[in-house]
């Protein structure tokens, strides 16, 4: 009989993100698991209760907190973003690497 940790749920303090500047931006395909770069240059804002990334002025991703889950990257210059999208019920995953590490 093996004695399982409960793995702790941990509240993400995403308004430490207001305002970082992001050096790329990729979403993994759920299909083929591969990397696409969304964007480049990027910077990450949070208005209200949304999580939005903006790259040469355009919104490039827009999402509620409530229905984001957000981690950071091991090596910390980067920040992980899970959510199911509505229509297809799939789950999707954005990476944010950060433009200057953050210790």
């Amino acid at each position: 009989m093996s004695r399982k940790k409960k793995r702790e749920t941990y509240d993400y303090p995403a308004e430490r993100l207001h305002g970082s500047e992001v050096a790329y931006v990729t979403a993994r395909d759920g299909t083929s698991h591969e990397e696409i770069v969304l964007c480049k240059d990027a910077t990450i804002n949070i208005t209200d209760d949304e999580l939005i990334i903006i790259c040469n002025n355009k919104i490039v991703f827009r999402r509620e907190l409530a229905k984001l889950k957000i981690s950071d990257l091991m090596s910390l210059d980067g920040t992980i973003m899970r959510y199911t999208d509505e229509s297809s019920g799939e789950q999707k995953v954005i990476t944010a690497h950060f433009k200057y590490h953050r210790k």
